[in-house]
């Protein structure tokens, strides 16, 4: 304000009240992004509260959350990983907040920005390093299969294609026919690699998942298969656990 000549800065710091909506608390990479938004909201000085549905099939638990978020009061701002990208974009049609994406992006005037990755383009840089892997442990015949999360969900599906893209480019082969799909957890992807290893006991060079929880139960269910002790493990996340194993 400027009152006679004299100058005077005021800063207002408001309490912003945000909700971060993830697929799930269930998994050590959700908790490292939840985490990471509550270290912001100290950083910023903003409140900051992080809900999650209890797994990455749980769609009316997180719709249901949603719908929670969005008819309380002092609620800021929203931040959304749909489960399911449409029906959430439909939930949102009358938000009122300000409301942004991350790690599936959501189309709806109502997002004002996607946070996330380039799937395809990701899987296909790990696809490709899987093959040149491959081929220095050995392996002359060069084959992969994919372990998918969600069956349609689209982050999942990103990914599926761009480890077949680069696989491919690479000189290997993607047995795109027999992707099999394990919900983005552990267990279901150790049950996924028992049929594959059932379909395949002379070895398969290369096991491409969607996440890093997948990749780690599937080298779990192959590790006493000698056929399979060269095999390429692929996951995505970065989790502590995938780099330990």
């Amino acid at each position: 304000t400027n009152n006679g000549g004299d100058t005077a800065d005021q800063t207002t710091q408001q309490d912003y009240h945000i909700k971060v909506i993830l697929k799930t608390l269930a998994s050590e990479y959700w908790q490292y992004v939840g985490n990471g938004c509550k270290q912001a909201g100290k950083d910023l000085g903003v409140t900051v509260d992080v809900l999650g549905a209890s797994s990455e099939t749980a769609y009316d638990e997180q719709l249901s959350i949603i719908e929670t978020v969005l008819s309380a009061s002092g609620t800021d701002a929203m931040v959304v990983a749909p489960l399911q990208s449409e029906t959430v974009a439909t939930q949102i049609a009358n938000a009122e907040i300000p409301i942004v994406a991350i790690d599936t992006n959501v189309e709806s005037d109502k997002v004002l920005s996607f946070v996330g990755f380039d799937n395809e383009a990701m899987a296909s840089m790990g696809g490709e390093a899987a093959v040149e892997a491959a081929k220095k442990a050995g392996w002359d015949t060069i084959t992969a299969i994919g372990i998918a999360g969600v069956q349609g969900d689209s982050t999942s599906e990103a990914r599926m294609g761009g480890y077949k893209k680069g696989v491919e480019k690479a000189g290997g082969t993607y047995l795109d026919a027999e992707t099999q799909y394990a919900d983005g957890v552990s267990d279901k992807a150790v049950t996924a690699m028992e049929a594959i290893i059932q379909s395949h006991p002379e070895g398969i060079a290369i096991i491409v998942c969607n996440n890093d929880d997948m990749a780690v139960g599937a080298a779990r269910a192959a590790a006493s298969y000698p056929a399979y002790k060269n095999t390429i493990f692929v996951g995505c996340g970065g989790t502590v656990a995938a780099l330990d194993a």
